[in-house]
């Protein structure tokens, strides 16, 4: 504990008191570094001093930041440096720490400013009362304003709150230990000191670091080690009415994602929740820790709990339990219960239950089936209550109290009103009731029902409510039900889904277009999703894919790259404080469109800076000439082409944009920017704090790592 001596001015008593070993190791934090100091009436530089013998550090000032300070008077024993510091100076300097030396800087001047042009900054320790160890992997967060941080190996953390607000329902959480508020050292301070308790019968820890749910493990590049560790720190469920997110980590819900249940969700890359209420769309994947209801689709889908509604994926969706609809171009993976229906290109497996219809192009299997079980080459189940169907082989294990059924051809000219089930081939002229193969399915003239193959459908007639095959569909006329296919679905008109694990032709859309590769439509009015390349004609719907290409319409895309022939793309020439010289594409719709950007600075610096980029715009007119533009960007810093110290700047703009003709324009905008670069290398580091023209803010983001941000401005020229 720490005592303050309030006594008047006199002699200076310096009293040193060495308990504990020098920690000099170049592997720890000079402003971590432990010391014991009693002072009384000290001079600042003389306690400076006294620290810096201590603890083999040096302190780099200037004489101003300690001008004016009376004596200092405290006792501390066995503290870190930036603990004894800021007993000693309170809020009024702030700290940065390179390798040895400690830069002490004047905040005075900012303290003066008014609050709510300002951040508060929360920072402490959060110790073990118990053993008086520091504790990592503690999680900070205010569920209201949705910012978070996790102590690092010396128990530090230090967490930003958005202006204007207090932070006054901060809380810690660790799994073993109880939730606590944080209480502050004192009524105006915002240093934290807290004692941890642990719970009376305390937590096992074992999941912490798998990072998995349903036993895939996720690279850390999509599922953060910090996004993890808050998911098994907090308790408390938050929830929100929607969130928009880039990736797991860059998103409306910040760090917090992994507790938060989201009434809708839309991720452009990636997205991880604990639970979605009503819809989420992903361009890649969609991660839910719990349950998830009503619709969800994506390249691929992850939901650790029970899946109520429809999930549709290009490539699998692997859920603990599903009641509703899951169609899925290659697997669909369940642990529990299946009620309802399951399609998928390649394999469907349930090693529960299945009460429903489970359809796959080659692979069915679960242990207790009472309903209907379609697969192209096998189907394995337990007990068996309903019909299963299959090109090769029917196994059951358990009780078989219905139909099984496996054949070789199925030829006829005339009329199948009911149900034609065959291994190889079925061929008709007129369907109206369900026609199963696992090979080929041939239908001449109509077909009216379900016609369902692990290889190929073929109709030639005027409708179809439901074609299934593991390979490919193709359907002269109208689909108005369900198109399924592992590889490839061709049709003139599809009025309900059309889904492959490659890929989707049709002359119009009116539905939805789901594939693991590539969709094409003439006219689309519905919804096209791609986990590679949708393409249009006429888009006067919704596109969802990594490449997104159209000739004309009004719809809007969302992906890494679109482009609308007749759309919306610029060309762009700008400068700003950081690129004196930078390029820029923008393509897609004016007010959703992707900006693919680079830029140099080579203005007084020994080496130049290069960047690449890639964001997201919206321009809104507010007048004939004039209009609003709001951008995300999101950048790579290459210092004298070393490509591996991995520096991200990220940039929010907003300005505007004035029209000079039908094809020129100029804008000018304010930016809000955040930087974050290798210090580790003393060429990058200088050069990018040569580059910078200022900053609001800087702090370190682990021991090789510095963040900082300032507000800028840029103007371009547009043709």
């Amino acid at each position: 504990m720490f005592k303050i001596k309030n006594r008047g001015v006199g002699l200076a008593i310096l009293l040193l008191l060495v308990t504990t070993k020098l920690q000099a190791q170049t592997s720890t934090s000079a402003l971590e570094r432990i010391v014991t100091v009693n002072l009384y009436n000290e001079p600042p530089k003389g306690m400076l001093d006294l620290i810096g013998r201590q603890a083999s550090v040096v302190f780099s000032y200037s004489p101003k930041v300690l001008d004016g300070r009376p004596p200092v008077t405290l006792d501390a024993n066995q503290q870190p440096i930036r603990m004894v510091l800021y007993l000693a100076f309170g809020e009024t300097v702030r700290l940065k720490d390179r390798g040895k030396y400690i830069i002490i800087l004047d905040n005075r001047m900012a303290l003066q400013q008014p609050f709510g042009d300002k951040p508060q900054v929360v920072e402490g320790y959060i110790t073990d009362p118990k053993t008086g160890q520091k504790v990592s992997n503690a999680t900070v967060y205010d569920k209201e304003l949705m910012v978070s941080a996790t102590t690092d190996q010396y128990g530090y953390f230090k967490l930003k709150v958005p202006y204007g607000e207090k932070g006054a329902k901060l809380r810690v959480s660790k799994m073993g230990y109880a939730d606590t508020t944080i209480v502050p050292l004192s009524a105006s301070s915002n240093f934290v000191s807290l004692n941890l308790p642990a719970l009376a019968i305390p937590t096992t820890a074992e999941a912490h670091h798998k990072r998995g749910i349903l036993g895939v493990t996720f690279p850390k590049w999509l599922l953060s080690e910090e996004l993890w560790t808050n998911s098994v720190n907090i308790g408390d469920t938050i929830y929100r009415s929607w969130q928009v997110s880039f990736l797991p980590y860059i998103g409306t819900n910040h760090r917090l994602s992994g507790n938060v249940v989201n009434a809708f969700s839309l991720n452009i890359i990636g997205g991880y929740s604990q639970g979605v209420s009503i819809a989420e769309i992903g361009g890649i994947v969609n991660i839910t820790r719990k349950d998830a209801r009503y619709f969800m689709a994506s390249g691929a889908n992850h939901v650790g709990g029970h899946m109520l509604g429809v999930q549709l994926a290009g490539i699998y969706n692997r859920t603990q339990s599903v009641t509703g609809f899951q169609a899925a171009g290659v697997l669909n993976q369940s642990f529990g219960k299946v009620r309802g229906v399951q399609l998928s290109g390649i394999a469907s497996i349930t090693p529960g239950s299945l009460q429903g219809v489970q359809i796959s192009g080659v692979y069915s299997h679960n242990s207790n089936n009472s309903g209907v079980q379609l697969s192209g080459i096998a189907s394995i189940s337990q007990q068996l209550y309903g019909t299963q169907i299959s090109g090769i082989a029917n196994y059951g294990c358990g009780r078989v109290s219905a139909i099984q059924l496996a054949g070789v051809v199925n030829v006829l000219k005339g009329t199948v009103v009911g149900a034609q089930i065959s291994d190889a081939v079925n061929v008709a002229d007129t369907v109206k009731g369900v026609q199963l193969g696992s090979v080929v399915n041939i239908t001449h003239q109509s077909l009216t029902g379900a016609q369902i193959s692990g290889i190929l459908n073929m109709a030639k007639g005027d409708s179809a409510i439901c074609q299934v095959a593991g390979v490919a569909n193709v359907q002269r006329g109208t689909i108005n039900g369900a198109q399924v296919a592992g590889v490839a679905n061709q049709s003139t008109l599809i009025k309900g889904s059309q889904i492959a694990g490659v890929t989707n032709l049709a002359r119009k859309v009116s539905g939805t277009q789901c594939a693991g590769v590539y969709n094409r439509a003439d006219t689309l009015m519905g919804v096209q999703v791609a986990g590679m390349v949708n393409r249009a004609k006429l888009l006067s719907g919704f596109q969802i894919g990594l490449v997104n290409l159209a000739d004309s319409g009004n719809g809007m895309a969302v992906g890494l790259f679109s482009y609308i022939k007749k759309g919306y793309h610029r060309i762009e020439v700008s400068s700003d404080e950081l690129m004196s010289t930078g390029i820029a594409f923008r393509s897609g719709h004016k007010k959703l469109h992707n900006i693919i950007s680079a830029g140099v600075h080579l203005d007084g610096l020994q080496r130049p800076i290069w960047s690449i980029g890639y964001g997201f715009g919206s321009s809104w007119g507010v007048s004939q000439k004039m209009d609003v533009d709001l951008e995300l960007h999101s950048k790579s810093i290459i210092v004298a082409d070393r490509f591996e110290d991995d520096n991200d700047h990220f940039q929010l703009y907003v300005g505007l944009n004035r029209s000079l003709g039908k094809r020129r324009s100029v804008a000018l905008g304010v930016t809000t920017n955040v930087l974050r670069y290798r210090n580790a290398s003393a060429t990058n580091d200088k050069t990018l704090e040569n580059a910078i023209p200022y900053t609001l803010w800087s702090s370190k983001a682990d021991a090789e790592r510095t963040i900082c941000g300032w507000i800028g401005g840029r103007v371009a020229f547009r043709f």
